[in-house]
């Protein structure tokens, strides 16, 4: 993803194998998974589907802006923060892998709730009430620093924070209209995003 002077050509593997992983985890454990689990027949209500098309346009636009960053010669970052971006990227990937697993047949890349439909406040949920968005967003902001360059950096947190954040607020108004007091009890004690701080 990255063509920037002077990166080693095995920390360019790295972090084309970063990449890949990002696609296979989201293809994998955020996409088949969760079908698998929730299985044929499920009732569900939904909310409007427009928000995942969102992240899904801010993720694409985001990845097609570092490979005309690293064209136009703009990835020049040190290999230290490639390395960074790498390790952001991986922690990222590993805390929306757990925030999935965890989630189990409720995680959904729709905004829906199943009949049977809890609040769940084990693992990383405990702390925050997003974690699967706090995991995208640090892998986007790794795959910033990974390709290279501070646009690439500032282009993913630019889009991962309007995308997320209208997220968010669809996800947050369906849940507490469909959870009633369990969710807004939850949502009181909790934040979105960074345990103790927002």
């Amino acid at each position: 993803m990255t063509e920037g002077p002077g990166l080693p050509p095995s920390l360019s593997d790295l972090v084309t194998l970063a990449f890949l992983l990002w696609l296979v985890s989201e293809l994998v454990g955020a996409g088949l998974l969760p079908i698998l689990r929730r299985g044929p027949g499920t009732a569900t209500r939904r909310a409007g589907a427009s928000s995942g098309l969102l992240i899904l346009l801010a993720i694409l636009t985001a990845l097609v802006s570092l490979r005309v960053y690293a064209a136009l010669g703009w990835a020049t970052l040190p290999v230290a923060y490639v390395e960074l971006g790498l390790l952001l990227m991986l922690v990222g990937i590993a805390v929306r892998q757990w925030a999935i697993a965890v989630l189990g047949q409720f995680f959904s890349p729709r905004v829906r709730v199943l009949e049977e439909h809890r609040v769940v406040e084990s693992g990383p949920y405990r702390w925050v009430r997003h974690p699967s968005y706090t995991g995208a967003i640090l892998t986007m902001a790794g795959a910033g620093l990974a390709g290279g360059s501070w646009e690439g950096l500032a282009t993913m947190l630019l889009l991962a924070g309007l995308a997320f954040g209208w997220r968010i607020r669809v996800e947050e108004r369906f849940l507490v209209d469909q959870l009633g007091p369990a969710y807004a009890a939850y949502r009181a004690r909790t934040k979105r995003l960074l345990p103790f701080l927002f």
